[in-house]
């Protein structure tokens, strides 16, 4: 890579010259020890950092690379308290550039990712669709495709897809649409937000064999049966999921950890507020949904799925209510800093880029502000 850097999920550095007990950051957000990768790396891609404008991209990997170091080796502890350990002549970016471990003095300032992610879990054989339900799916949608129809929906359940089709499917919940222009019309799969970031969904629908298009600067869309029948079949509802009745597929509920946070991270992406600074505090984050009548118990059901799919990051939420109507239904991340700063560092937010960003900064204040109140529990103490 001739301008980026690969992100441990921790400090931003080139990743050569690392302990292999290190933490590596993968593309759909978990994580591996580097020393994992010497016997299972494949199908496997890194984050990068491109220097030049800040933001993270995807890079494969090249080599697998194992020795003792012939010269020293140091422990870096920052201020917010992350560790990793490097040979002397690793690089570490600064705001000087990058300097060598050797070369830092004690107060240096280092770039920092703060969103770790979960460990890699492999994933199993479970069937998630097989033919017979996606032609039953098609009988209620009252459509007629071409023969290899079928055949193109099976193509992409194979396992590269999955994350990006998790992804797409907690977006849609809240940022997008599903829909038929009539019985014999094309399947349209619609889609709402910032430009950067249909962007970024433009690149993960293009690897499943669909190609969006802009219809204006803040809405993209797919027109295809294929696409909208897959999608129907994976669990996403017609029209705005949003107002009807959606609850979370089970298949999603029995994933591995890392694929349900993709489906919380991109969910969270399109629809979850972000913290406002209120003194010397953060608000906490919150998801906010409406239901029409005819769905309140839905959105209920809902609610809870989502608490208790984050209780299994270790996130607590406050508990879960209704609006006046009782049609309103919001979850808040409870607001203790560890929570806070757990709930930013393993899901974060997908298909965002500015809470992305902003998250980072968060969490360096939050784990700073932790520190200080540390310090003066212990002075009180004496």
């Amino acid at each position: 890579m001739e301008k980026g850097i690969v992100s441990p999920g921790g400090v931003g550095y080139d990743i050569n010259c690392l302990s292999g007990d290190t933490n590596i950051l993968c593309e759909h957000g978990y994580y591996v020890k580097i020393k994992d990768f010497e016997k299972n790396r494949r199908g496997k891609s890194l984050i990068s950092y491109d220097l030049s404008n800040g933001y993270s991209e995807v890079t494969s990997i090249k080599k697998f690379i194992k020795f003792k170091p012939k010269n020293s080796v140091y422990k870096i502890i920052t201020k917010s308290g992350e560790e990793i350990t490097a040979t002397e002549d690793h690089p570490f970016w600064t705001p000087k550039g990058m300097l060598e471990v050797k070369n830092l003095k004690i107060g240096e300032k280092l770039g920092m990712e703060h969103f770790k992610g979960v460990p890699y879990e492999e994933p199993g054989a479970q069937e998630i669709l097989n033919e017979n339900k996606i032609k039953e799916n098609l009988i209620i949608l009252e459509k007629t495709f071409r023969g290899n129809t079928i055949q193109e929906v099976m193509a992409q359940l194979n396992s590269p897809q999955l994350p990006y089709l998790l992804k797409i499917i907690g977006f849609m919940l809240i940022g997008g649409c599903l829909y038929f222009e009539n019985k014999k019309g094309n399947g349209i799969v619609v889609f709402y937000g910032e430009r950067e970031d249909l962007e970024e969904m433009r690149k993960d629908i293009l690897k499943l064999g669909f190609t969006p298009e802009f219809e204006k600067e803040l809405i993209m869309k797919v027109v295809s049966n294929s696409f909208a029948a897959l999608l129907f079949s994976l669990g996403v509802h017609m029209g705005r999921n949003v107002e009807g009745g959606y609850e979370i597929p089970s298949w999603i509920l029995k994933s591995k950890l890392w694929q349900k946070r993709l489906f919380l991270a991109s969910l969270f992406g399109a629809e979850m507020s972000f913290p406002r600074v209120t003194g010397n505090n953060f608000s906490p984050p919150y998801l906010f949904l409406s239901r029409s009548k005819k769905f309140e118990k839905n959105g209920k059901n809902f609610i809870l799925q989502i608490t208790d799919l984050l209780s299994e990051f270790g996130i607590k939420t406050q508990k879960p209510g209704g609006g006046e109507s009782g049609m309103q239904f919001k979850i808040m991340v409870s607001d203790d800093i560890k929570n806070l700063s757990n709930f930013y560092e393993a899901i974060n937010f997908e298909y965002n880029r500015s809470k992305r960003n902003e998250s980072n900064a968060i969490v360096q204040y939050l784990k700073i502000k932790e520190d200080m109140f540390g310090m003066r529990l212990q002075k009180l103490k004496k």
